[in-house]
């Protein structure tokens, strides 16, 4: 597996999750001193819509709602696009050599921000 290939698998697994979790806002509410009650779906009066408590932490809210599954799918096909384009920049750059550079240099930080899953190479860091 190249680094471009293990950045499209974990595109694709945070794709699943996110689409797992159903396609709505999350919405947090603070209850202060009491914690965080979290509504993943549209605050719209649904009676079904799930509700789930946290303990209060700072910056907990923005955390959370920062990560509802529309928000993840919107990171997820920027990186790809980001992937796509370091393919297209390698490409014509001409040189088979700079080409390579070129495209690790664009892809290594994007496969960092996985590099505690296991199929991480760590020599594409080095």
């Amino acid at each position: 597996m190249d680094i471009a290939e293990f950045i499209e698998a974990r595109i694709a697994e945070e794709e699943q999750r996110a689409q797992a979790l159903g396609g709505g806002e999350w919405h947090a509410i603070d209850l202060c001193e009491e914690g965080i009650a979290i509504l993943d779906g549209p605050d719209d009066g649904d009676p079904n819509a799930g509700f789930s408590y946290h303990p209060p932490r700072n910056g907990h809210t923005a955390q959370i709602t920062a990560n509802s599954p529309p928000a993840t799918l919107l990171r997820c096909a920027g990186l790809r696009k980001v992937v796509e384009r370091a393919g297209d920049i390698g490409h014509e750059c001409g040189d088979p050599s700079a080409s390579e550079a070129y495209e690790l240099m664009i892809l290594v930080p994007v496969a960092t921000i996985w590099s505690s899953h296991p199929s991480f190479r760590s020599e594409w860091v080095e």
